[in-house]
């Protein structure tokens, strides 16, 4: 009988998209997390959490451009919501699962048009911003992505004008993606 050792390092990254069609499900995001976190702590008593968010690019056709809802794209729901965006690192790794749940608590809804997410463009800055995120080398490390739609494939970005291949390095600023709207989503292969 094998048996995974107690005390190996686990690093749970949350990445979440926070597009109005999931704002029920953010609501259960708090309990679930802290439901799994705590069945995690049975595998490995040095668990670390983190969390980030995502939308979409912020240009049309991912994004409306009215007047009206440029600030609050989450307006068809009668919510109040933080502006769209490509991916934001929230929280990096941490031991403090208090700390974790007051973020997730905290956390708003945004809003975007199109069916797709731009999940892609999510996961591989939380992959190869390691630094930021947080990911311990001895760790088991898990990404696990919470949303109600797919993802936007590498030339999608097409759409909107985008032409420049994802070059799959980091591209954080202050915690903030910053090269959503000039660079395409990435490919599988990428990923």
């Amino acid at each position: 009988k094998v048996r995974p050792l107690e005390k190996y390092p686990v690093d749970l990254y949350y990445l979440v998209d926070v597009s109005a069609s999931m704002h029920r499900h953010i609501e259960r995001l708090n309990s679930v997390g802290f439901e799994l976190s705590q069945k995690m702590e049975n595998i490995s008593i040095d668990l670390q959490l983190g969390f980030g968010s995502y939308v979409d690019k912020t240009v049309s056709p991912y994004i409306s451009i009215h007047p009206k809802r440029i600030h609050n794209q989450c307006s068809d729901y009668e919510l109040d919501c933080m502006p769209p965006h490509g991916f934001i690192h929230v929280l990096s790794l941490t031991d403090k699962i208090s700390e974790f749940r007051s973020v997730i608590n905290k956390q708003k809804i945004s809003g975007n048009i199109d069916t797709p997410e731009g999940g892609f463009d999510a996961m591989l800055q939380a992959v190869v911003c390691q630094s930021h995120i947080g990911w311990r080398k001895e760790a088991k490390r898990l990404l696990l992505m919470m949303t109600d739609q797919t993802s936007h494939l590498a030339l999608d970005s097409k759409l909107a004008g985008i032409v420049i291949p994802n070059d799959g390095k980091c591209h954080l600023k202050e915690n903030v993606y910053i090269k959503a709207n000039s660079m395409e989503y990435p490919s599988l292969g990428q990923l």
